[in-house]
């Protein structure tokens, strides 16, 4: 169940983090 949920919570990370420089980029472009 722990490993689920260390899965689980990176899994989000990078999901912020693979969508934090698209974020970014819509700001620069507004």
């Amino acid at each position: 169940m722990e490993i689920s949920h260390v899965l689980y919570v990176l899994y989000v990370n990078i999901a912020i983090a693979s969508n934090l420089p698209v974020f970014l980029f819509l700001c620069i472009i507004y």
